[in-house]
C-alpha cells in the first residue's frame, strides 16, 4: 500500500506542535510522489500515463502548480475572462491561475506589467513561490534575494533531492520534489498558505465504485460518498487504495495500490461471461457467480447483479497482481432508444461513430428502414436490430389503454418505447384481430416498433406444427369468436400461434406454409427443401450454396403417425462437416442476396433427443415394458420397445411432456478415451466431438452409476468409455461417457 506517502504529507502538514517532518530521502521514489501530487490536484500527467518528469516547467505552469499547492486553490475562477498581465491574454488557460496567485501574493510580475508566462521558471523563482505558499513573507529576507530565500529553503529541507542551483531552469521532476518537500517541511506559523491537508482522516483499502462525470459531484467509495476534488480522474474507477478525507465529506486525495483496472461498456451478458467493449474491441470477461461485484458502495456478487445488467451499462474490472479478476464494479449506462429507423432520422452522431447491425459492423448506409436502433454514448456505437415477427394482434395487458405487454400469435412481448406503446394502444391504428408485423428490440423479447398496415399486408410464415385445435379469440369490440388454430416452431426457434380457416389436425408434425389474406389464414404443406451438400461453417457454405451469417435453423422430429413433434434451435457451426442429404431438409429460404437464411431440418442430428443410462431390467408385457433410466442425474420411468438393452446400457430417449421412451441403444468407440476436454476426447489417435450436453457417469459399483461433472472426469484418474448415437458426418456426437476409477 502507498498509505505512507499520504500519511507523510498529512503528518508533515500537521506540525503545529513544533517538530518538523522531513521526506524519507533514503527511499525517494518519484513514481510514488507523482500519484500523490496528482491525487491532490497539484500536478497531473498528460492523459496517457506519462508525467513528463524531464520536461522543463514554464512560469505559467509553475503559477498553476503554486496555486494548486496553496489554500487558494478553490478560489481559481476558471470561467473568468480576465487579462491579469499585458502578455497573458484573457483566453489563456493560465490566466485564472496567474490572476489568483498574483492577487494573493504567491508570485509577482515584472515592472513593465508583463509576466513572461512562456519563459522557463528558474530555480530561485520556484523556490520563492513555494516559500510564499509556506507563509514566509518577502520582508523576512530584505534585499538579499535570492540568497536569503535559497539558504532558508535549504535549512528547512525544502531543497532535499531537488539538485539544482541559481539561474537553472527547473524540470517537472525537480518541481515535483520541491512541492513534495513543501508538504513535508516546516511552515511559517499561521501565515502558511499551504494546501490544507492537516486534520485529514486516512481511510485504508477503499474501492472507488463511482466517479462523477464532469467537474464537481461526489465520488462513491466502499466507505461512503465524498465531494470530489478538482481533477479527480475517471481512471480511478474500480481501483482500491487509501483516501484522505477532510470534515468527513471532502475527498482530499486518493492513492491507488499498484493494480490494474479496466472499464468496459457492456454489449451482452451471459451466465458466466460479459461481452464488453473497450478501446474499439469486443472482449470476453469471464466472471464466476461468486465474483465480488459492487454497485455504488454496496458489496454484492456477479450472480446477484447479472440479471440487471443491460447493454450500454458500464463494468469496471479490477485485476490482481496475477492477472486474475479480484472484483468488479457495475453501474448503469446511458443507452438511448429504441427508435424505429427511417432514413434521415436517428441520433446525433459523429465521424467516429460505429454502426452494428444484428451484431455485424456496417456503415451508416447499412441501416435499413424499420430497424430498431439504439445509441450508446460510452460506446459511441449505433446498434441496429432487424428481427421482425408477423402475426395476429390478440390481446394487450393490463388493457389496450395501457399496453405494457401484448400477445401476438400466442406469444407475449413486453412493449418497449413510446412509439410502440402508442401504436398498440386503443388510440393507435392497430386493433385486435389485425395481422401486424412487430419489430423486436435488442433482447429479441420486446416490441419496440410496429410496421404500418400497408407494410404488413403480405403475411406468409413457415414453421413446424407443434399443436392444433380450436379455441376462442377476441374481436376488436372485445367479443369472443371461436377458430381453429395452429402453434408452430419457426426457424428462429420461437413458437407462434395463428388462427386458421380450416381444421389443421392433419398437419401435426409437418412443416407448413401459412398465408394470411383478407379472408383469413390458410395452411398448406411444404415440400422438401431440395438442397444437399457438406456443411462448411467457416466459409458459410452447404455444398455449393451460400449461407447467411445469421442463418436461422431448427431440427425437428416426430409426426402424427409416430410420436409427438419436438424441435431444437441449431447454429451452422453445429452442422460443420455434416453431409446434409435432401431428405434431411424440410424447408429452405434464401434472402435477396441468394444466401440461405432459414432452414428447417428433419431429424438431421440427434440433438432433439435426450440421453441417459438404463438402471434396471425391463419389466412388463410386450408393448408396456418399462425400465428405470437415469437422465442427467434424475431417475425416470421409461417405456421400452427395443430388445437387448438392460441395466448399464447407455441409450437414446424420446422425452415429451414429462414422458420418456427409450428409442435405441448407443454405440461405443473401441479403445480408451484420452485427453478429455470440454468439447473433445481422443480415442486411439482420433479426436471426436462431444455433445454440448454430454453426460458423464461414474461407475460406483456393479451396474451402479452416479452422474459427475465433466471437470471431475477431466481432473480425475479414470478409464473413460465414450458412447455415441451416429457418426459425426451424419450429425452424431458423443452423448454419454462412463468413467471407471483406475
Amino acid at each position: 500500500m502507498l498509505k505512507k506517502y499520504i500519511t507523510a504529507a498529512v503528518c508533515a502538514a500537521c506540525i503545529a506542535a513544533g517538530g518538523a517532518a522531513y521526506a524519507d530521502t533514503d527511499s525517494w521514489n518519484d513514481d510514488n510522489i507523482m500519484p500523490l501530487l496528482d491525487s491532490l490536484g497539484i500536478m497531473q500527467g498528460d492523459g496517457s500515463g506519462s508525467y513528463g518528469l524531464d520536461r522543463t516547467v514554464s512560469r505559467a505552469e509553475m503559477a498553476k502548480i503554486t496555486v494548486n499547492s496553496s489554500s487558494y486553490k478553490d478560489e481559481t475562477a476558471l470561467g473568468m475572462s480576465v487579462s491579469p498581465f499585458s502578455d497573458v491574454p484573457s483566453y489563456s488557460w493560465a490566466a485564472p491561475y496567474i490572476l489568483n496567485g498574483s492577487s494573493n501574493g504567491l508570485f509577482k510580475g515584472f515592472v513593465d506589467g508583463s509576466f513572461h508566462p512562456d519563459d522557463t521558471v528558474s530555480f530561485e523563482e520556484a523556490v520563492t513561490m513555494m516559500l510564499r505558499v509556506l507563509g514566509y513573507e518577502d520582508s523576512r529576507f530584505g534585499a538579499s534575494y535570492p540568497h536569503g530565500q535559497v539558504n532558508l529553503a535549504k535549512n528547512i529541507g525544502l531543497l532535499d533531492n531537488v539538485d539544482s542551483d541559481y539561474g537553472a531552469a527547473l524540470t517537472r521532476r525537480q518541481v515535483a520534489r520541491l512541492v513534495y518537500n513543501a508538504l513535508n517541511t516546516e511552515r511559517s506559523d499561521s501565515n502558511s498558505k499551504l494546501i490544507s491537508v492537516f486534520d485529514a482522516e486516512i481511510i485504508e483499502d477503499v474501492v472507488i465504485t463511482e466517479v462523477p462525470s464532469g467537474s464537481g459531484g461526489k465520488v462513491t467509495t466502499t466507505s461512503g460518498k465524498y465531494n470530489a476534488y478538482d481533477g479527480f480522474s475517471s481512471d480511478y474507477l474500480g481501483l482500491s487504495g487509501d483516501i484522505a478525507v477532510i470534515n468527513s465529506k471532502d475527498l482530499l486525495s486518493f492513492v491507488p495500490e499498484d493494480s490494474r483496472s479496466e472499464k468496459y461498456v457492456i454489449y451482452s451478458v451471459l451466465d458466466d461471461t460479459v461481452i464488453g467493449y473497450r478501446n474499439g474491441l469486443m472482449s470476453e470477461i469471464e466472471l464466476k457467480d461468486d465474483t465480488v461485484c459492487y454497485k455504488e458502495n454496496t458489496k454484492s456478487t456477479y450472480s446477484a447483479l447479472r440479471n440487471g445488467m443491460e447493454m450500454g451499462d458500464v463494468i469496471s474490472v479490477k485485476y490482481n497482481a496475477d492477472g486474475d479478476i479480484d472484483y468488479c464494479i457495475y453501474s448503469t449506462g446511458s443507452l438511448k432508444g429504441p427508435v424505429k429507423y427511417v432514413s434521415g432520422t436517428g441520433f446525433a452522431t459523429n465521424s467516429d461513430t460505429r454502426y452494428m447491425r444484428d451484431g455485424n459492423e456496417v456503415t451508416s448506409s447499412g441501416l435499413k428502414t424499420n430497424d430498431i436502433i439504439y445509441y450508446s454514448d460510452e460506446l459511441n456505437i449505433v446498434m441496429a436490430y432487424s428481427t421482425k415477427v408477423s402475426g395476429v394482434y390478440q390481446s394487450a395487458s393490463p388493457s389496450r389503454d395501457n399496453p405494457k405487454t401484448v400477445t401476438v400469435s400466442g406469444k407475449e412481448y413486453t412493449v418497449e418505447g413510446v412509439e410502440a406503446y402508442n401504436d398498440l394502444s386503443s388510440s393507435g391504428p392497430f386493433k385486435y384481430g389485425d395481422t401486424i408485423t412487430v419489430c423486436l428490440g435488442k433482447d429479441g423479447k420486446t416490441v419496440a416498433g410496429v410496421v404500418t398496415s400497408s407494410a404488413a399486408s403480405t403475411d406468409v410464415h413457415y414453421g413446424y406444427v407443434l399443436e392444433t385445435g380450436k379455441k376462442s379469440f377476441s374481436n376488436n369490440d372485445s367479443t369472443d369468436y371461436s377458430s381453429y388454430y395452429v402453434r408452430i416452431a419457426a426457424p428462429d426457434g420461437d413458437e407462434y400461434e395463428y388462427p386458421v380457416k380450416n381444421n389443421p389436425s392433419d398437419y401435426m408434425g409437418r412443416v407448413v406454409k401459412l398465408t394470411t389474406t383478407s379472408s383469413g389464414t390458410g395452411i398448406a404443406s411444404v415440400q422438401s427443401g431440395g438442397i444437399t451438400g457438406v456443411v462448411d461453417a467457416d466459409n458459410l457454405k452447404i455444398g455449393s450454396y451460400d449461407v447467411s451469417e445469421d442463418c436461422k435453423i431448427i431440427d425437428t422430429g416426430g409426426t402424427i403417425s409416430s410420436d409427438e413433434p419436438v424441435y431444437k434451435r441449431l447454429y451452422l457451426q453445429r452442422l460443420d462437416g455434416m453431409n446434409l442429404s435432401n431428405g434431411k431438409v424440410s424447408y429452405v429460404h434464401k434472402n435477396s442476396s441468394g444466401e440461405i437464411d432459414e432452414l428447417i431440418l428433419s431429424t438431421a442430428t440427434g440433438d432433439i433427443y435426450s440421453y441417459g443410462i438404463i438402471t434396471s431390467s425391463a419389466s412388463g408385457t410386450a408393448g408396456t415394458r418399462t425400465v428405470k433410466v437415469d437422465v442427467g442425474g434424475s431417475v425416470q420411468n421409461a417405456s421400452i420397445a427395443i430388445s437387448g438393452a438392460g441395466n448399464g446400457s447407455p441409450c437414446k430417449i424420446r422425452s415429451y411432456n414429462g414422458k420418456f421412451t427409450v428409442v435405441s441403444g448407443l454405440k461405443s468407440y473401441s479403445g480408451t478415451g484420452k485427453n478429455l476436454t470440454q468439447t473433445t476426447i481422443d480415442i486411439d489417435g482420433e479426436t471426436y466431438k462431444l455433445s454440448d450436453e454430454v453426460a458423464v457417469y461414474k461407475e460406483t459399483g456393479v451396474l451402479s452409476y452416479s452422474k459427475i461433472s465433466i471437470n471431475e472426469a477431466i481432473e480425475g484418474n479414470y478409464t473413460l468409455t465414450a458412447y455415441y448415437d451416429s457418426e459425426e458426418s451424419a450429425g452424431g456426437r458423443i452423448r454419454i461417457i462412463i468413467a471407471r476409477e483406475k
